[in-house]
């Protein structure tokens, strides 16, 4: 199988969260793309799926800055250093007051995510940057 080929990249601005770079590269057809940006999110991130008895997910309302209004979402967020990813899918849960509501500890299993919502530049082997857990 033919994958895309980085021919280079330039970084374009990096902070704690994230860094963005604007790539050249060339699909497997040979057209070259000139101006491919990537945003590359250094932090592991999760989100908490929690279902009720009916199979419902249960879901925060949460305001967003930079839509300006608010948002129904699942619980997530960063995955401290000191913590693994189901650690902090519990931590997210609790912080939304769900913790209590739900029996966390037997029905809590970690389910990677697929490419759509992984940061998939990098080297093979890396384990995904974005995880949901059900």
């Amino acid at each position: 199988m033919t994958y895309w080929k980085q021919l280079s990249r330039k970084p374009v601005y990096k902070s704690d969260w994230l860094t963005l770079t604007v790539d050249k590269v060339e699909l497997p057809n040979g057209k070259i793309i000139d101006n491919f940006e990537l945003l590359h999110y250094p932090h592991t991130a999760v989100g908490a799926v929690a279902l009720n008895e009916k199979g419902e997910a249960l879901l925060v309302r949460a305001y967003r800055y930079l839509r300006e209004s608010f948002s129904w979402e699942v619980p997530g967020g960063v995955v401290e250093p000191e913590e693994n990813m189901l650690e902090a899918c519990r931590r997210e849960l609790e912080e939304v007051e769900l913790g209590d509501l739900l029996d966390i500890d037997d029905d809590l299993r970690l389910v990677p995510t697929g490419a759509n919502l992984v940061d998939q530049v990098g080297s093979a082997g890396q384990r995904p940057r974005r995880s949901i857990v059900l």
